[in-house]
């Protein structure tokens, strides 16, 4: 199987937490990401916060068998 390149120009900088709920612009906040998939990801979630992404995962895109949850790292809630 071939190793596809990576085209720079179709990559995408993407704030893991978003600006405009406090988001920094550093390494740790940045992901590098498709630009397709950076479209994709604001096409359905906009800004929301985990809590509110995983509300919305749950309630129209999941299996009722599954839940998907957001928990802060470290167990604080």
């Amino acid at each position: 199987m071939e190793k596809k390149s990576i085209d720079l120009e179709r990559l995408s900088r993407h704030h893991r937490k978003p600006a405009s709920l406090g988001g920094k612009n550093t390494h740790e906040n940045i992901s590098i990401v498709s630009v397709v998939a950076h479209r994709a990801w604001h096409t359905l979630f906009n800004n929301m916060t985990p809590i509110e992404i995983a509300r919305e995962i749950n309630a129209n895109w999941l299996d009722p068998a599954f839940e998907i949850r957001a928990l802060k790292k470290g167990g604080a809630k």
